[in-house]
């Protein structure tokens, strides 16, 4: 394979990486409507997040201000139905107030809408300011977009020992790309912890940590064996068999963990 064609296959998961990062950040809620029934001072808010699997992909909280301050905060873990469905808070309201209400999706983006209850009620309710869906970039987004970018790099690592050791300087690309791919897939694992979001969801969501402690398992090992090849010159054909079959494994797990991933996220 010549070296324009690496560039080329590069390319085409580029393009491939961008598509999927769009898809996967465009879900804010579409619709919100906003009511109240001052008899029992509740707060009716109904949603519309069209959705294929409710119970994995779902409006994960709805928040209520007023005035900047917070004062309703619900957080859940899967939506009643896979399009329009309404929440009720108890919300005592005065005559001219106006509270914000912020419905977040579980995958990323949000929703605002601001209510008035008027100083006399009126058919039809109170007054509603629309306000745009905001882009809220969730960390399982940045968690999707360093892994498949980390994986791509990888499969870089992989191609130029067999195909690209015409290029010359191969073997610096090799060491630069498979160092950046393993710092891209570190700092995917680390958000996720830091995020706490290791733990709970859906068995694709459990197996898919699973996967990924042994890929970063394998990606160590991988990196391990590479430099032992280069530093121990009496096993040097040994570490190079090992260091070839551990990097072929860890992109065909990575690439599988992948899609385990967006299927945990209702993308597949």
């Amino acid at each position: 394979m010549s070296g324009l064609t690496i560039k080329t296959s590069l390319l085409v998961f580029l393009i491939l990486l961008c598509a999927v990062a769009g898809q996967v950040s465009a879900h804010s809620p579409s619709g919100m409507d906003i009511g109240f029934d001052p008899v029992s001072g509740t707060l009716r808010v109904t949603l519309t997040h069209a959705v294929d699997d409710p119970a994995v992909h779902y409006v994960s909280e709805v928040e209520v201000a007023r005035k900047g301050e917070i004062i309703q905060k619900a957080a859940y873990f899967s939506q009643p139905t896979g399009d329009t469905f309404s929440y009720q808070y108890l919300l005592p309201l005065s005559p001219g107030e106006t509270v914000r209400v912020t419905a977040r999706c579980n995958i990323g983006g949000s929703l605002s809408r601001e209510y008035t209850l008027p100083s006399a009620e009126a058919p039809g309710g109170g007054q509603q300011s629309p306000s745009p869906a905001s882009r809220v970039v969730s960390p399982w987004v940045l968690h999707a977009v360093l892994l498949l970018a980390g994986l791509i790099l990888f499969l870089g690592v992989a191609l130029l020992p067999t195909y690209g050791t015409g290029i010359r300087g191969w073997f610096r690309y090799h060491v630069v790309l498979a160092g950046v791919g393993g710092i891209l897939t570190a700092a995917a694992i680390g958000l996720v912890i830091a995020n706490g979001l290791l733990t709970g969801g859906t068995i694709f969501r459990q197996v898919h940590v699973t996967l990924g402690v042994l890929v970063i398992i394998l990606l160590l090992c991988t990196l391990v064996a590479g430099g032992a090849r280069k530093r121990i010159a009496a096993k040097k054909t040994k570490f190079r068999t090992i260091h070839i079959w551990l990097g072929r494994v860890l992109v065909t797990l990575a690439g599988a963990n992948i899609l385990l991933g967006l299927a945990a996220a209702g993308v597949l």
